[in-house]
């Protein structure tokens, strides 16, 4: 899937698996891609409901991961690591759910 996303500078035309995870800044959020990070004016609540359908999952209130990325869960310190080794924290209400949704890869 192409993503079409717009900020100040232009448009970004993005395929989903190269998305490893977003991250909310207030009404903004940072897609963070493989090689490089894109700021856009939209909610993650925006981004949520557009990519929950493509395998990605809300982690926490300011994270929404790619499942496809994640290699490695952390019970004990409620974080998950992707495969470029970023920490992202999991809420402890969403971690049974993550794991569900891990195990339906």
């Amino acid at each position: 899937m192409i993503l079409k996303i717009k900020n100040r500078d232009a448009i970004h035309l993005i395929k989903t698996e190269n998305v490893l995870y977003c991250q909310a800044y207030g009404n903004y959020t940072c897609f963070n891609l493989r090689e490089k990070k894109v700021l856009v004016y939209r909610s993650l609540c925006d981004v949520t409901t557009i990519l929950q359908k493509y395998q990605f999952f809300r982690s926490h209130k300011s994270y929404l991961i790619n499942l496809n990325e994640v290699v490695e869960l952390f019970t004990k310190r409620d974080r998950v690591m992707l495969s470029n080794k970023t920490l992202i924290p999991v809420s402890k209400r969403r971690r049974k759910e993550l794991e569900k949704s891990l195990g339906n890869l």
